[in-house]
């Protein structure tokens, strides 16, 4: 099977539920439209590159659509979206990789819980930002305390 067809399979499902999802709203020709460009895209993309990550941000504007209605299912199609991506980069092999991944998608649950009443974005980018900044600098300073201990030295 061609590479990024399941990519675009994830792609064309997350966008027909989101625009399921918002039948009824008045933002639904909005994410009829947005679904639309998008898997219009992916298929520019699949048959010109086969960038699986492209595919993946192009359904990114079809789940900001479906936040409103339900940030649950919000996160249910990032969660496929983000499993076919790992699964079709060759990232789900090991147990670890998958233990890895299932807690990468209970700590994306809970900040979706926990921004469901959020109406505005400013107070979680206040919020998780430093946190992701903070979090980047103890990682880099762990990899280097153990480069160091491991090489004699940064080369």
């Amino acid at each position: 099977m061609r590479p990024g067809v399941f990519m675009l399979g994830a792609l064309s499902a997350c966008a027909a539920g989101s625009s399921a999802a918002l039948v009824g709203s008045p933002a639904f020709p909005l994410a009829v439209s947005v679904a639309a460009i998008s898997l219009g895209a992916g298929l520019l993309v699949l048959r010109s590159c086969h960038s699986d990550p492209a595919l993946f941000l192009l359904a990114q504007p079809c789940l900001f659509l479906t936040w409103d209605i339900s940030p649950l299912l919000t996160l249910l199609f990032e969660v496929v979206l983000a499993s076919v991506l790992l699964f079709s980069m060759g990232l789900l092999h090991t147990k670890t990789d998958i233990a890895y991944s299932a807690v990468f998608f209970l700590v994306m649950g809970c900040a979706a819980f926990l921004l469901s009443g959020q109406s505005h974005v400013f107070f979680p980018l206040v919020i998780f930002v430093p946190a992701a900044g903070l979090a980047c600098v103890i990682v880099l300073g762990l990899a280097y305390r153990t480069m160091v201990r491991a090489g004699g030295g940064v080369q």
